[in-house]
């Protein structure tokens, strides 16, 4: 979820909904980030994250993989999210 705030004024989104199209979010005028809440995973959820890039401190990064994913009871992938940017 993300935290958006304009003055004294908040709202919370999911993440899923403030992405609308390329370049444009749901975001009004003077509306910023104020906080991104990332769930502690559960049981059963396995959460990473992957850097690829040049230099390893204070470089931009070239790629970047994150993968979320839940685990059924008897092992096999119940749901998974990736992404690439």
């Amino acid at each position: 979820q993300l935290t958006l705030r304009k003055g004294k004024k908040r709202r919370t989104i999911p993440l899923e909904s403030f992405f609308i199209a390329y370049g444009k979010q749901d975001r009004q005028p003077g509306e910023f980030v104020e906080a991104v809440h990332v769930p502690v995973p559960a049981g059963g959820e396995k959460f990473a994250v992957y850097k690829v890039t040049k230099r390893r401190d204070e470089d931009i990064t070239a790629t970047l993989g994150a993968f979320y994913l839940t685990l059924a009871k008897d092992g096999t992938v119940a749901d998974i999210r990736i992404a690439y940017g």
